[in-house]
């Protein structure tokens, strides 16, 4: 029996729209297959043709793909993943994205592993989109979901690397070294966790990087330097002392001060300038070390000593101004703590004593008006209330003392 006209002219509908899409088919699967070549290196790409098989299809099952798309509505989970395909093989990663979230947000009867899986293909997607920053949030994400699985672990680190992102890089490392016992890779996770400033699981790390590999100076010295962080001088003292790395000497003094051994700090302190290793970092806290200490002639040596080295004045002028003070030399004291207040090193502390010099010389105009700011910038303002109140009782000024004074009683007792 012939065909009726309408039959006829559905068929020829029909094929024209099988050829359309049959021609579709070829042309992204050509595309998917430039892609694998331009991205031979990529282990997104590699991992979104593992994962979304349609990928990898040859242009017939291609074909038919697409008409199973055509069918699906474009909000529904299937019909939104299918487009992300679609447009993955386009390498239209932008819209790809787009798509995978869509597929994300709509219900639909997923597991969590699942779900770590459309995560780590949006990161994917992401990466080779040039959205280093979301695609280390959706790996991140999908480790949440899956921590178990040893690939999602490895691309999240690969991810969090190339975002800048050292802690999540640092604890996806962690994770995927416990997955697969790799005690090699421990140093690389306490950087990490250094570089983004987690000096109790850095310090961790560099701990049993320490028990694996033995006797490591350098291993020692930053394990030192993760507990000093932490405040646990005595425990990063002992680290400073099994490295010969450059700078340990130096970060021995800082703990042995911060311990109040300055005894031994000087020592450290001095052993760092003899090797010439942060000479003038170690200068300097050797002049705040022997000032603690009261040996002020030493003070003076040494604040000379790093002017000679090239050191600027104005960095050592509050130690020197302090130990001629306690000299009793007022007038060098006073060029110092000018000099001081005028650089804005230990600015505050400098124009308190350079005032407390004042007074002692009889300057009580000059250092009423020194004490007076200190109090208006409520640096020892006690002290510097009570100063004052005498400055203006020697200057004749009885009502203003006695309001100081009272003021400087008053808060004391507050206090």
């Amino acid at each position: 029996m012939p065909a009726t006209k309408g039959h006829r002219k559905g068929q020829r509908i029909l094929a024209a729209a099988l050829v359309v899409v049959m021609v579709i088919g070829i042309i992204i699967v050509d595309q998917t297959g430039l892609g694998r070549r331009r991205y031979g290196d990529s282990q997104a790409y590699a991992y979104l043709h593992e994962s979304m098989e349609c990928l990898s299809y040859g242009w017939p099952r291609w074909m038919m793909y697409l008409l199973g798309t055509l069918f699906t509505q474009a909000d529904s989970a299937d019909g939104a993943f299918r487009r992300a395909c679609e447009s993955v093989a386009n390498e239209d990663f932008g819209q790809a994205a787009e798509w995978m979230r869509v597929c994300l947000e709509a219900p639909a009867d997923r597991t969590a592993q699942d779900s770590a899986t459309l995560y780590l293909q949006l990161a994917c997607i992401q990466s080779l989109a040039g959205n280093a920053a979301d695609a280390a949030v959706s790996a991140q994400r999908a480790a949440q979901l899956d921590p178990e699985r040893v690939q999602i672990q490895q691309l999240c680190y690969q991810f969090s690397l190339e975002a800048h992102d050292s802690l999540g890089a640092a604890v996806a490392l962690a994770s995927y070294a416990a997955l697969m016992s790799d005690t090699s890779r421990y140093e690389e996770i306490a950087d990490l966790y250094l570089q983004a400033g987690n000096y109790t699981e850095s310090g961790r790390f560099y701990g049993l990087a320490l028990e694996t590999n033995g006797s490591d100076q350098r291993l020692f010295y930053l394990r030192g330097t993760c507990l000093m962080l932490q405040g646990r001088y005595r425990e990063a003292i002992a680290d400073f002392s099994n490295s010969e790395m450059s700078g340990s000497l130096y970060a021995k003094g800082i703990c042995q001060m911060a311990i109040n051994d300055l005894e031994g700090a000087a020592a450290s302190l001095e052993a760092s300038i003899e090797r010439g290793e942060q000479a003038g970092e170690a200068r300097l806290m050797l002049a705040a070390c022997r000032l603690e200490e009261g040996d002020y002639e030493a003070v003076e040596r040494v604040c000379d000593e790093y002017v000679q080295a090239g050191g600027a004045y104005a960095e050592v002028a509050y130690y020197q101004g302090t130990a001629r003070m306690m000299l009793g030399d007022y007038p060098g004291a006073l060029e110092a703590f000018d000099t001081a207040v005028a650089s804005n090193y230990f600015a505050q502390e400098s124009l308190f004593s350079a005032a407390q010099c004042r007074y002692l010389t009889g300057e009580y105009e000059a250092a009423a008006e020194q004490f007076e700011r200190c109090v208006q910038a409520q640096f020892n303002t006690v002290q510097s209330q009570y100063y004052l109140g005498l400055c203006l009782a020697a200057l004749g000024q009885n009502e203003q003392a006695e309001a100081a004074l009272l003021q400087a009683l008053g808060e004391e007792a507050d206090g």
